[in-house]
């Protein structure tokens, strides 16, 4: 079975938020789809042994959120690969809410945010489909938002190129893409021409 197989299917990237009494969590998930129209309804598919789904299981409100292309890597890291059973992953941040009282991106990290209750949830395996009613969608921007695809091709820090056999060669390499900045000093506001991350995600080439 070859895994990267399924990478070429056109997924989307999303934050899932839910609450259970006082407790918020929020993990990334890559399936949501709109099913119905009257009445408005999406279905999202979600891991059975996340604490998202722990708490969606008690609690039937919950919002996703559509990544727009200006999401930072941080958001993934910080949503998607931590437990909410280990950390809070709310605190600090300054989020609007929703009309449910959830939290949301609201600094331009998504484009679109859609809120409402779990009416039904199918087992499938080692993960669970959930079709929720829609109380409230609301466009937050124009941004495009951002696919599966452009996520590993772009935004996921990939493992940094091996120097260069010439070590007279002095350089940076960009940590998401691999792009080889050659030159002994990397200016602090360059940015890369392939993937457009900022001189904080290149890495001197030693």
């Amino acid at each position: 079975m070859e895994k990267e197989a399924f990478f070429k299917i056109q997924y989307g990237l999303y934050l899932l938020t839910c609450r259970e009494g006082s407790r918020v969590n929020g993990c990334i998930i890559n399936t949501c789809m709109q099913i119905t129209e009257d009445p408005y309804r999406i279905l999202f598919a979600l891991s059975d042994s996340t604490y998202t789904a722990e708490l969606l299981r008690v609690g039937e409100a919950c919002n996703v959120s559509v990544l727009s292309t200006k999401a930072p890597y941080e958001m993934y890291r910080h949503f998607g690969y931590q437990s909410g059973r280990d950390v809070d992953k709310f605190a600090g941040r300054d989020d609007p809410c929703d009309a449910l009282g959830l939290p949301y991106p609201g600094n331009g990290e998504a484009c679109v945010t859609i809120c409402g209750t779990v009416s039904a949830i199918i087992p499938c395996g080692t993960h669970s489909v959930y079709v929720v009613s829609v109380k409230e969608a609301r466009i937050l921007s124009n941004d495009p938002a951002v696919t599966y695809e452009e996520y590993h091709r772009s935004i996921k820090p990939k493992k940094p190129l091996q120097a260069a056999s010439d070590t007279s060669k002095k350089g940076y390499v960009c940590r998401v893409c691999g792009y080889v900045y050659e030159g002994d000093t990397l200016p602090p506001d360059y940015t890369c021409p392939i993937c457009h991350h900022g001189a904080d995600s290149f890495e001197e080439i030693k």
